[in-house]
């Protein structure tokens, strides 16, 4: 009986590996996204807090000094919030790209799957009806040599 070999083996090989480095790509962008996503998290946190504590702070009464640090504190994290802001849109949009780029990949390495799948099933209806001719030949060849 015959070997199956499928033609195309290499070119699934390729479409696999690009599938993986596809794969580990999009997994860097979204863990990038991710660690900027919670600094600005973090960010939107301290500005909060410092925000309250100022609050309270006007309440209990400070020198007016005070009130101008605080205030310029809060302007430098607002800055920082919207830079952060701007890095996270970035990486989301790139995350997209990256995972829009794996599932092509997946597209198009389980497309050469499926040729190989139809390949093969058509290799063992070759296989199953060349056995079957055989056995015939035998049966009617001792039919006839009776």
């Amino acid at each position: 009986m015959k070997r199956f070999i499928f033609k195309l083996q290499t070119v699934l090989e390729l479409r696999e590996n690009n599938e993986e480095s596809k794969k580990l790509e999009y997994s860097k962008a979204l863990n990038d996204y991710t660690m900027q996503y919670n600094k600005l998290t973090e960010l939107v946190c301290s500005y909060k807090n410092t925000l309250n504590n100022s609050k309270n702070e006007i309440k209990k009464g400070i020198k007016p000094e005070s009130i101008s640090i605080f205030n310029n504190y809060l302007l430098s994290i607002k800055k920082n919030i919207e830079n952060q802001q701007i890095k996270v849109e970035k990486l989301r949009e790139l995350t997209d790209i990256k995972k829009k780029e794996m599932f092509k990949a997946i597209a198009d390495r389980k497309a050469i799957e499926k040729l190989k799948d139809n390949e093969y099933k058509k290799f063992i209806k070759e296989q199953n009806a060349e056995e079957q001719r055989v056995i015939e030949e035998i049966v009617s060849y001792n039919y006839v040599s009776k």
